[in-house]
């Protein structure tokens, strides 16, 4: 009972409620027209729709179904790629640009894979993504994964790249200046698709090894499924987002 009063009374989903009640009394003056209500409607339809656990892991679940959690590394292994999610620019408390929540995620799956696989590279990909940034996304991982007592000598960096397709591009020639064959790629599991078919263009196959899931492995309670939520939201967000770029690259003829 308390998980069910904690998921009504939250801000957001009270927020909503407020909404739709304003919508309801300004509908109370006569003569009523609705085409003026019919756009603010649609939007807080959509709002609510996307924000219900219900939907958004099912979006989430196009993407990540393919990429499950795995324990299981691949038999053979080089090199560990991983791929930058975005840097937090410096402010008074941080004098040089750090690691998001995305990145540091895949970090702690590299410093992992790389403990489980014994001593091989890991090759961080990611240049400068922000104006005016100074430290490049892949030396954001690289500080990142050396905290994580991974030697600085085992970590190659790639800090040119400003999307995935570069990602693979120049990736792959730092692959083949080390004479590196057999690649476990790290990114989040909603972006792996994506990632796994920019390897795939440049020539290089690659063993996923997603991270990051927002697929929850437990169904929400059949109640709970159908109370909106900012987390849910989010989700949701970064799944059409995802679905967005997978459409950009193959209208280009990146994938």
């Amino acid at each position: 009972m308390y998980s069910v009063a904690k998921s009504i009374a939250q801000p957001y989903c009270t927020l909503l409620l407020i909404v739709a009640l304003g919508l309801l009394l300004l509908a109370r003056h006569k003569p009523v027209n609705w085409r003026r209500f019919a756009l603010p409607w649609a939007a807080w339809c959509g709002l609510v729709l996307l924000s219900l656990p219900l939907i958004s892991q099912f979006l989430c679940r196009t993407l990540e179904s393919g990429y499950p959690p795995t324990r299981n590394l691949p038999g053979q292994v080089d090199a560990i790629v991983v791929l930058g999610g975005g840097v937090q620019p410096s402010d008074q408390v941080l004098v040089s640009s750090a690691a998001t929540s995305g990145t540091l995620r895949r970090c702690i799956s590299a410093a992992e894979v790389y403990r489980r696989c014994g001593d091989i590279p890991i090759v961080c990909c990611g240049g400068p993504t922000l104006d005016g940034q100074v430290m490049s996304e892949a030396e954001a991982m690289r500080d990142c994964l050396v905290s994580m007592q991974v030697p600085a000598e085992r970590i190659i960096l790639e800090n040119k790249s400003r999307n995935t397709r570069e990602n693979a591009t120049y990736a792959l020639e730092v692959l083949q200046r080390h004479s590196l064959k057999y690649v476990g790629l790290i990114t989040s599991a909603r972006h792996m698709n994506r990632a796994v078919s920019c390897f795939k263009v440049v020539g290089l196959d690659v063993a996923p090894l997603p991270c990051g899931h927002r697929l929850k492995t437990t169904s929400p309670s059949c109640f709970q499924s159908w109370v909106p939520s900012a987390s849910s939201l989010n989700a949701a967000n970064g799944a059409i987002q995802e679905w967005l770029g997978i459409a950009w690259y193959k209208l280009r003829g990146w994938t």
